[in-house]
């Protein structure tokens, strides 16, 4: 399974060097409009270039960095122990997976909180450990792991509370059932740190933190 060489890195690739083309054009056209010197312009429309495609760009040059790096033995053995769709894997899978993972915590905040938020989904904010944050990753991961090309194109942030939580987002008092939402047009996914551990203690179905990812 190739990562990096996606049809939507291609894409990217495409339409970066397009809307770097023409606006290399433009800004050329321009300088020239303005009268500035003959030797400038092709300066100018060179940087003007070189701007746009790294801007464009920046996300996939930043992955294959990504997939160059080597992923941590501890972090290989909370999958090992804790994720058995992860053993079940045979060598190139599970070197794909790992690498998914990795690029998954590189573009995607996972945020712990320890008290309520307010409506506005603010709460104190605390770190979230190597150990819950590998189970979300693979959370995310294991529906679509198969699905050639995707992404999470909208997803900003996962949110992760200690438990569960009510619909007005308070982790104390009674009727606290929720074990995992997605707010915000599917830019942000809320899951309690109980419903991640203790959806991969079985193999039963029930694993809320994957059930929010298929949303």
């Amino acid at each position: 399974m190739d990562l990096l060489f996606t049809t939507r890195y291609k894409v990217n690739r495409i339409f970066s060097a397009v809307i770097s083309i023409i606006s290399a054009v433009i800004a050329a056209g321009i300088s020239k409009g303005l009268r500035a010197p003959d030797a400038y312009i092709p300066l100018i429309a060179v940087a003007v270039f070189l701007f746009f495609n790294l801007f464009f760009t920046r996300k996939y040059r930043r992955r294959k960095k990504i997939l160059q790096m080597p992923f941590p033995d501890e972090w290989e053995n909370i999958l090992s122990e804790k994720v058995s769709y992860y053993r079940k894997l045979n060598g190139d899978d599970s070197h794909d997976f790992r690498k998914k993972v990795q690029i998954f915590l590189d573009e995607v905040r996972i945020t712990g909180v320890r008290a309520s938020f307010d409506h506005s989904h603010e709460g104190v904010r605390a770190p979230v450990e190597d150990e819950i944050a590998l189970l979300v990753a693979a959370a995310a991961i294991i529906p679509v792991f198969r699905i050639p090309d995707w992404e999470y194109q909208m997803l900003d942030e996962v949110i992760v509370y200690p438990a569960r939580f009510d619909e007005e987002f308070n982790i104390s008092g009674s009727g606290r059932d929720v074990l995992g939402m997605v707010v915000g047009g599917s830019s942000s996914v809320i899951v309690s740190a109980e419903a991640i551990t203790e959806g991969f203690k079985h193999d039963d179905g029930e694993n809320t933190a994957i059930h929010e990812f298929m949303h």
